[in-house]
């Protein structure tokens, strides 16, 4: 059968299905990759389109941060971040952006809107990053197709780039309005591992170097990005460590050395890592592992056999000087979260960082929902690693095992094993697969009953390996399904920890009042989760925010909370506190029965952790008089205190055949210190006895001094 075209040549159905099949054939690889790619971004936009109606929103805290710095970028330059004093947070010290803050995803969101502009695209800035993230991970799963491909060839790049796209762990920071440094740290870091590894395994002395430098460039910027580039750093080093003792190549000498250099450079012109980053322990380990290429390069060409054992008395003495070193203080381990990270035990003894949600161990449940079965990979991937005993293998190797080992210390540390575990499981899952497609055509009875041995038909090795696929990725693609796609992830603001699934407005409600009756004029105290947001989006003066930069004045803030007015009046005064805002989550149950239970999200789930901050810092409190152990509710010395009397709810009694504790509503309070001035509407149906649902929200109270009592209009 044939048909005109219009033109006088006549194609046949056959030679037109064979044309597109050809060209399916040959550009079948990018067909592939662009759909995973259009699914990673449909995945990471479901929670803008549950609330598309309202506008943009960006999701959780620091997000906010960041685009205000992207906006002072976009307005006043470049420059302005690298001088600005921020006399808005922290009051009244203030805070030093450039000190304490990475320069990288607010740099790249504003290059990322300008290239909006130019495309003609009119959409407000705040909706351009809250779209910001979905389209990095389209970035991530190209990069990690690459990578994958350099382990094991495209059908393992493709495997590596759907699982990623899928990995509840990446989209859980790279969802719409998630606008934070891991969307462009896990980008870079993922092109430092390809660029690095590229240049191991090419043999062309420019191209390699060339790669090095690429790498070193994307390092660098994934340290001006991300905390977490630390781990990077350590990572490169220790698998070229790993690498120069299993299988050392002269190519090692080649790409870590610029590696390692560039990055440091551009590091020191960064104002938060600075010229100290020289000294830092994972910075001395990298240049203890460039001393060792240097110096086996050195051995090998002049020491003959005789190298080896030269190499190991060499290298046992430097271990042996690196512990004293670090006995005495010469070597400064790292600190803080780092240190908690390597060491688990040490969260106990910082109350700080164990308040936080993301600070917590993961448990084995989350572990699974985040990566299902594909975790049973791994040992079968190091057992492949160890035989081949390639420079890739061994980086991956590492990578996966460490960061296995990091996200069982801290939850967030998730997305750094992420795309680690989506190569092991691809490459393991396309070596599986290898040998159940292979099978031998015999008609001899000796061939026959090997194969029956050893091979199957390959209806039955096709079936196994769609079976064991299935096995790996539906776990976690019904992970994905309802966290975003059934009951969708409101942005933070807008969820107010109610798990309803709808949207509420008392923080909007809250902020757009502070913006408008306070803004710009007052001081706010607050628990530090909510300053970013009172300080962007209320345009008020706050006492401390999500930075957590300086731990002695968070605990002065959980001081005000938990002790009485005669105590917490003079210290408010001498932060100049205007107005007092808390957050507090309940829920009304039984219509007309006046009885609330507590969701623990607000203030009054959080003040354990503020009692044990302000213990660690002054020694006064003890958790034993806040909370009466029997029944697990606050006794009257926390109603006595500020936060208890400006919560709205108080114990009454525990249902002994449910477990709840039971409260009722108290009222809200007033005194001549404290007055309320704003509660928000889902708190105000509390005062409704008939009422039942969701009723937590936003009170702001407003503080008068003895001195301005009589005289405050």
């Amino acid at each position: 059968m044939k048909f005109k075209l219009g033109i006088p040549t006549y194609i046949s159905v056959e030679n037109l299905a064979r044309s597109i099949l050809s060209w399916l054939k040959t550009f079948w690889i990018p067909i592939t990759l662009a759909i995973i790619c259009m699914l990673a971004f449909y995945i990471r936009i479901q929670p803008l389109l549950n609330v598309w109606d309202l506008g943009f929103y960006l999701h959780e805290y620091d997000t906010y941060f960041q685009y205000r710095v992207t906006e002072r970028i976009l307005h006043e330059g470049l420059s302005s971040w690298y001088s600005w004093y921020d006399t808005r947070s922290w009051y009244p010290y203030g805070r030093d952006i450039a000190k304490s803050s990475y320069i990288g995803l607010p740099l790249a969101g504003a290059v990322f809107y300008r290239i909006i502009e130019l495309l003609g695209i009119d959409i407000p800035l705040i909706g351009a990053l809250v779209l910001f993230p979905p389209i990095m991970a389209i970035f991530m799963c190209i990069s990690i197709f690459f990578l994958g491909r350099e382990m094991g060839g495209s059908i393992v790049g493709l495997l590596s780039s759907l699982l990623l796209a899928i990995a509840p762990a990446n989209i859980s920071r790279t969802f719409a309005g998630w606008y934070d440094d891991e969307s462009i740290g896990i980008l870079t870091f993922i092109l430092t591992i390809l660029f690095y590894v590229k240049a191991v395994k090419n043999r062309n002395l420019h191209i390699s170097l060339a790669y090095s430098l690429i790498a070193g460039l994307s390092l660098g910027y994934l340290i001006a990005s991300w905390g977490s580039s630390f781990y990077v750093l350590a990572l490169i080093a220790l698998s070229t460590f790993i690498a120069m003792l299993v299988s050392f190549d002269r190519n090692l000498v080649v790409a870590y050395i610029p590696i390692v250099a560039v990055s440091v450079l551009i590091a020191m012109q960064i104002p938060r890592i600075g010229y100290s980053f020289l000294y830092d322990s994972t910075v001395l380990l990298s240049y203890g592992i460039v001393v060792l290429l240097l110096l086996k390069l050195c051995l090998r060409k002049f020491c003959g056999d005789k190298s080896g054992r030269i190499f190991l008395a060499i290298l046992g003495l430097s271990a042996l000087s690196s512990i004293v070193s670090i006995a005495m203080g010469i070597i400064r381990l790292p600190g803080g979260k780092y240190l908690a990270v390597i060491n688990p035990i040490y969260k106990r003894e910082v109350a700080l960082i164990r308040s936080v949600g993301e600070h917590q161990s993961t448990t084995w449940a989350q572990l699974f929902m985040s990566t299902g079965f594909l975790s049973l990979f791994i040992p079968f991937y190091i057992i492949q690693a160890f035989r081949k005993r390639s420079f890739e293998h061994i980086l991956v190797s590492v990578w996966v095992i460490t960061s296995l080992y990091f996200t069982a210390s801290f939850a967030r540390l998730e997305l750094l094993l992420a795309p680690a575990i989506s190569i092991v499981a691809a490459y393991s899952l396309y070596e599986i697969a290898k040998p159940l497609a292979s099978y031998t055509v015999s008609v001899s009875k000796v061939r026959r009953n090997r194969r029956i041995l050893y091979g199957m038909r390959r209806d039955l090795a096709i079936a196994s390996i769609v079976m064991i696929t299935l096995l790996a990725i539906l776990p976690i693609a019904y992970v994905v399904y309802i966290t975003y796609f059934y009951y969708g992830t409101l942005p933070s603001i807008l969820e107010l920890s109610a798990r309803y699934n709808r949207p509420y407005t008392d923080w909007v409600e809250a902020l757009a009042w502070m913006k408008e009756n306070l803004g710009g004029r007052s001081v706010v105290l607050s628990w530090w989760d909510y300053g970013y947001w009172i300080t962007v989006l209320g345009n008020c003066t706050t006492l401390a925010d999500n930075a957590t930069i300086n731990s002695t004045q968070i605990a002065i803030i959980a001081k005000i909370f938990i002790s009485p007015e005669n105590t917490s009046i003079p210290l408010m005064e001498r932060y100049n506190v205007t107005h007092i805002v808390v957050f507090t989550s309940w829920t009304a149950i039984g219509q007309g029965t006046g009885i609330f239970i507590p969701d623990g999200t607000g203030e009054e789930g959080k003040f354990i952790w503020m009692i044990r901050i302000a213990n660690d810092e002054f020694g006064e409190f003890n958790e034993t008089n806040y909370i009466d152990v029997n029944v697990g509710a606050p006794t009257s010395r926390f109603y006595e205190s500020v936060l208890g009397r400006i919560i709205p709810f108080q114990f009454y009694t525990r249902d002994t055949q449910t477990g709840l504790n039971l409260y009722f509503f108290k009222g809200f309070y007033r005194s001549k210190y404290l007055e309320p001035v704003f509660i928000s509407s889902s708190l105000r149906k509390a005062e409704d006895p008939s009422y039942s649902g969701w009723c937590g929200g936003v009170l702001i109270y407003k503080v008068n001094y003895p001195s301005t009592i009589n005289t405050t209009p």
